[in-house]
């Protein structure tokens, strides 16, 4: 297989990217996908991206894609081409595990709140760089740095903090999947 180095390698997270309610939801953190899978009716046309997700400004508007680190030259140009389309994006969520949401939300009902562009930083580098190709084709120096956790947090911030009407969101632990994906259709 021919393969070429992802220009989005440096922003790709942890995260899901479907259409929820016509509004795109990149979702990061715990139990993510089954959830937004419900909300969204199981529509595999509006499930975008799973795990590996590049983000990049594009006039003011924060857009993501599926991506591994590295594009797969063999496959067709018109399925490479909708397989790493940019989709724009209204909502980061960040789905808190069971103790983060006891303590985040304490004696309080769960529901979506909002938080700032620190705190979602943070989270997107919960978990592992998932641009996995890329170790196939960047040198191990450059894997490295994409890796890196501090570099990653401040590529995060760097790029949201150029997006417009973007909203950054906690969604709480549920004790099933149905009753998160509620959240996410009920969210406004």
């Amino acid at each position: 297989m021919k393969w070429e180095k992802s220009p989005y390698a440096d922003s790709i997270y942890y995260a899901d990217l479907f259409s929820i309610n016509d509004k795109n939801w990149m979702i990061m953190g715990h139990g993510k996908s089954e959830a937004a899978r419900i909300a969204n009716n199981k529509d595999s046309t509006k499930d975008f991206s799973r795990d590996s997700t590049a983000i990049a400004i594009d006039e003011n508007a924060l857009k993501g894609r599926f991506d591994l680190g590295a594009i797969n030259l063999d496959l067709e140009e018109s399925k490479r081409d909708d397989l790493h389309k940019f989709h724009k994006i209204h909502y980061i969520a960040y789905c808190l595990s069971e103790n983060e949401t006891k303590q985040v939300f304490k004696n309080k009902a769960p529901s979506i709140d909002e938080c700032d562009l620190e705190l979602m930083a943070r989270g997107s580098t919960v978990f592992p760089y998932t641009g996995i190709m890329a170790k196939h084709i960047f040198s191990n120096e450059e894997v490295n740095e994409l890796e890196d956790i501090t570099r990653r947090q401040h590529r995060f911030s760097e790029i949201v903090s150029q997006a417009n009407d973007i909203k950054l969101l906690l969604v709480p632990f549920m004790p099933t999947v149905e009753e998160k994906a509620k959240l996410y259709s009920e969210y406004i």
